[in-house]
C-alpha cells in the first residue's frame, strides 16, 4: 500500500506531503504505482517551473521508496501558487484512493506552528 501524508499550516493550507511504499496493485505494469509516479513527477516539474529554481526541500529515497516535498522559501504570492499545485496534488491522490482503496491511505496532519 501507498501512504501519503499531507500537512497542513494552521491556516488550512498544505505545505509538505510525504509518500512511501509500493500500491501493490498488481506485479507487473502497476498503474496506481504510475499514476501516483507520475503525478509527483508533474508536481515537482511544477513547481520548478512556475517558482523558478526555488525548488523547496524534495527528497526521494529508493531504498525506503519515500518520497517527501515541503514548501520553498518564497515570497507570498509565489506560495499561493505552491498552496495551488499541492491542493490539486491533494484532490487528485484523494480521488484515485476512492477508486483504489486497497491500494493507497491518505491523510491529512495539521503543523502545530
Amino acid at each position: 500500500m501507498t501512504r501519503l501524508k499531507f500537512i497542513q499550516d494552521k491556516s488550512g493550507n498544505f505545505v509538505a506531503f510525504r509518500m512511501q511504499g509500493h500500491a501493490e496493485y498488481a506485479n507487473e505494469n502497476d498503474i496506481v504505482c504510475a499514476a501516483l509516479s507520475a503525478c509527483v513527477q508533474l508536481f515537482e516539474q511544477s513547481v520548478v517551473e512556475l517558482l523558478g529554481e526555488e525548488k523547496g526541500s524534495f527528497t526521494a529515497d529508493e531504498e525506503t521508496t519515500e518520497i517527501s516535498y515541503s514548501l520553498p522559501d518564497v515570497d507570498d504570492e509565489k506560495k499561493k501558487v505552491f498552496y495551488l499545485l499541492i491542493s490539486s496534488f491533494y484532490k487528485y491522490v484523494t480521488r484515485l484512493q476512492k477508486q483504489y482503496k486497497k491500494n493507497i491511505y491518505c491523510e491529512t496532519e495539521v503543523k502545530p506552528c
